[in-house]
């Protein structure tokens, strides 16, 4: 997973299964963006996401 940050732009990039999604938010709401971060930390373990595994199925 990789998160790039640019001006108020954060586009969070992972590949899962072999496709690679994309998310982008945009916008002056983005001004916190620690915040931000932390809350996808917390959007992600509960989607199963640890940050030793790459992804979910992933276990290698």
């Amino acid at each position: 997973m990789t998160f790039t940050i640019s001006g108020l732009d954060i586009t969070e990039t992972s590949v899962v299964n072999g496709t690679t999604r994309t998310r982008t938010n945009t916008g002056a709401h983005l001004r916190d963006i620690d915040g931000y971060l932390n809350e996808r930390a917390i959007d992600l373990t509960g989607e199963g996401y640890h940050e030793d595994l790459p992804t979910t199925r992933d276990r290698s």
